[in-house]
């Protein structure tokens, strides 16, 4: 939550002026105009070791209700930058009235008349630029802090249940011990009470059960994939009008939208994969491990005709593609009205502790797919 919070406040900062900037947009448009006249109009150029900025810079007279007023607010933000060509055009234009000494229209604050601007444009490229920092830093910083203060909530709420039990299980005791031995020889059948931390159950006792991702890893996946076409949308805007002036490896950023897109795709399959066949379960009748036969079954309650049967493979999680460490069979479901599959598959003897076990199956529209991480 720590290192999550410098991100939010970052995030925070670039909404809150994203706020101002639109809000000074808004009010400017109301002021009145008067003609300024120019004293001075410049475009300073700034030259970076991979970037060259732009700033364009006047100074300007205007009388306001008889009183004259000098200034230099030229836009609504200030600052050099190379996001589009706002600062090139707002030169040209105030030079060229500079040069035929033309006056200018201003805007004048009526509640400040010493602020005024030379133009009221609102540069939707550096709105952009401010949600990228909004959603990015914003996103992570937010994300960390809820994620992990959701995580000491449920802490927090289990240690409650936890010292409940505890004391439950205690009251359950004789606080005599005298008494509570005199109790125990006259029946010595009666057991102590011990209380089972419920919270951390031994695996040996039961069968090792794996499922598939739920609709939590199926909404994780979706809001990703918003995530990152929220980030690379405003980044395409504001590179594709200047793309003919960029080199081959500025222009790569738009590999950012074609990334998004397909996240946006395995998105939308998910959600279909996860409507259509919902939670599937891996039972293994005990642990798995390898030079061993492990008996497994597969359960998922779709309630579709699985005609074709299935496939299943088991191979190492990092086996290099090598297909002589993978394990394939065919089977069929037990029953038809859901799958119930019941296999066997042996495992030779390798050093491999963690395998992945997927289970396909085709039938029309969109086929079925199962994939466990098993760790022994």
């Amino acid at each position: 939550m720590l290192f999550g919070m410098p991100f939010a406040a970052v995030g925070t900062f670039m909404l809150w002026l994203t706020i101002v900037t639109l809000a000074d947009w808004r009010s400017a448009h109301s002021w009145p105009e008067r003609q300024a006249t120019l004293e001075a109009v410049n475009l300073e150029v700034h030259s970076g070791s991979d970037s060259t900025t732009y700033s364009v810079t006047a100074s300007y007279v205007y009388q306001y209700e008889g009183t004259s007023y000098t200034s230099d607010q030229v836009g609504l933000s200030s600052g050099s930058d190379n996001i589009g060509d706002y600062h090139q055009r707002v030169y040209d234009r105030l030079k060229s009235a500079y040069d035929r000494g033309e006056q200018v229209p201003c805007y004048v604050n009526p509640k400040n008349p010493s602020e005024a601007y030379l133009d009221l444009e609102l540069r939707w490229g550096m709105i952009l630029f401010f949600l990228v920092f909004v959603i990015t830093f914003g996103g992570v910083g937010y994300g960390l802090i809820g994620f992990f203060g959701f995580q000491l909530v449920k802490q927090i709420k289990a240690s409650s249940i936890f010292a409940a039990a505890s004391s439950l299980a205690g009251a359950k005791r004789d606080p005599n011990p005298a008494k509570a031995e005199q109790v125990a020889r006259r029946d010595p059948t009666r057991k102590p009470v011990k209380f089972i931390n419920a919270f951390s159950p031994n695996p040996k006792h039961h069968p090792q059960v794996y499922t598939t991702h739920g609709s939590k890893k199926v909404i994780l996946r979706v809001v990703m994939a918003v995530f990152w076409n929220l980030i690379s949308l405003p980044v395409t805007l504001i590179i594709w009008p200047r793309l003919g002036e960029m080199d081959l490896v500025s222009s790569l950023l738009l590999l950012l939208p074609v990334i998004g897109a397909l996240m946006a795709v395995g998105a939308v399959l998910d959600i279909v994969h996860w409507r259509r066949f919902g939670i599937s379960t891996l039972s293994l009748k005990e642990p798995p491990a390898s030079g061993t036969t492990w008996e497994c079954t597969l359960t998922n309650n779709a309630a579709l005709k699985f005609d074709n049967g299935f496939d299943i493979t088991l191979k190492p999680h990092k086996s290099g593609g090598n297909a002589d460490s993978q394990i394939e069979i065919h089977v069929h479901p037990q029953r038809g009205d859901s799958v119930y599959l019941l296999f066997q598959l042996p495992v030779p003897q390798s050093d491999h502790n963690r395998w992945t076990l997927l289970a396909t199956a085709d039938i029309p529209g969109l086929d079925f797919r199962a994939e466990f991480d098993i760790k022994a």
